[in-house]
């Protein structure tokens, strides 16, 4: 399972970590990596595009963020679902496949003994909820169109 989610996403967890490791240490070298693939040139400035939760507006981390070469823009509060690209789209899709997934497990679990109670236990749903998620980024794994559409849905 791991080896699958190494392949196929950036996964990253903070334990004790901070905003200022994750763009040294995830950002930086990711924004690199797809301007080489893509052509672009070095100087080329990634969006980033942050809520306004505390963490992302600390004045360390905007100077940081500007000195790594990128430019960053602050979604009002209570305006993500309308204004943050990925919210309106491939967020949306992705949220509504895991519900499906979860749809057709629950009425399996049932469909075997309809008398039995079905184990919503986290031991039992986490390690569904891991492979769900495979499931459904490989099925939007490309989809390109989906990720432009929520710019342009969000004027940007």
């Amino acid at each position: 399972l791991s080896d699958t989610l190494a392949s196929e996403a950036v996964v990253s967890t903070q334990s004790t970590g901070t905003m200022m490791e994750y763009v040294k240490e995830v950002l930086v070298p990711y924004a690199t990596r797809v301007k080489e693939e893509l052509g672009l040139p070095p100087t080329a400035k990634p969006l980033l595009i942050f809520d306004v939760f505390k963490a992302h507006r600390d004045e360390d981390l905007l100077q940081l963020i500007k000195d790594s070469g990128f430019v960053y823009s602050f979604i009002p509060a209570s305006c993500t679902g309308e204004l943050q690209p990925l919210d309106l789209t491939v967020n949306a899709k992705f949220k509504s496949l895991m519900k499906a997934q979860f749809i057709s497990w629950y009425a399996g679990e049932v469909g075997r003994d309809p008398e039995k109670t079905v184990d919503l236990k986290l031991s039992t749903i986490k390690p569904l909820h891991a492979r769900w998620m495979i499931d459904v980024l490989s099925e939007l794994k490309g989809q390109k169109e989906l990720v432009i559409s929520g710019f342009s849905k969000a004027g940007i």
